[in-house]
C-alpha cells in the first residue's frame, strides 16, 4: 500500500461527497421552506428511522454499517439545525 495514493484517494472521493452534500442541502433548503409554509415541525423520527434503515441496507461490509448509519445520523442532526435556522430566518423576514 502506498499511504500518498490511498489519501490522493480520500481527497476525491472527499471532493465527490461535498458536491453531494450540496445537493443534498438544497433539498433539504426546500422541505425547510415546505414545513415553514405548512406548519411542519423540523423533526421527523419516522423519515429519521427510515432514513437509518435504508442506509444500513446500502453498505454491504458489514463492519463498516454502524459507522456509515452514525454519520449519516450526524449529517440529519445537521440538516435538521440547518432547517430549524432557515424556517426562523424566513419568519423574521
Amino acid at each position: 500500500m502506498d499511504l500518498k495514493s490511498e489519501r490522493q484517494k480520500i481527497d476525491v472521493i472527499d471532493q465527490q461527497i461535498v458536491q453531494l452534500l450540496e445537493e443534498r442541502m438544497l433539498a433539504v433548503t426546500n422541505i425547510a421552506d415546505y414545513k415553514l409554509e405548512k406548519g411542519l415541525a423540523v423533526l421527523d423520527t419516522t423519515r429519521e428511522e427510515q432514513v437509518r434503515e435504508k442506509v444500513a441496507g446500502y453498505v454491504k461490509i458489514d463492519s463498516f454499517k454502524e459507522t456509515i448509519v452514525e454519520s449519516f445520523q450526524d449529517i440529519m442532526n445537521r440538516s435538521r439545525e440547518y432547517q430549524a435556522k432557515r424556517m426562523e430566518t424566513k419568519r423574521d423576514e
